[in-house]
């Protein structure tokens, strides 16, 4: 008895193991908030270093992050039309 009740054990410990670990999505609205709040910080630096004449060597940094929230942006968008589409047609 008590070399099966090890064998299923094990069975079980292996199978807690191998279970993949879970990626928390987040919803997309929340995405497109963040999206959104980071692109209104990045603009207000932008504009700072304009009106303070400070050197421009972070502006190709802060523009090279905007375009990627915008791609950000933009695959949202994508994402939540193809659910909606999904779910309405």
């Amino acid at each position: 008895m008590e070399d099966r009740e090890m064998e299923e054990e094990m069975v079980v410990e292996e199978r807690e193991q191998v279970a993949p670990p879970t990626k928390v999505e987040k919803s997309p609205y929340n995405m497109l908030k963040e999206s959104k709040v980071s692109v209104e910080e990045i603009v207000a630096k932008l504009l700072s270093i304009k009106r303070e004449n400070k050197p421009k060597l972070k502006l190709k940094e802060l523009l090279t992050q905007t375009f990627l929230h915008f791609v950000t942006l933009r695959q949202v968008n994508i994402h939540s039309l193809l659910d909606f589409s999904v779910f309405h047609f």
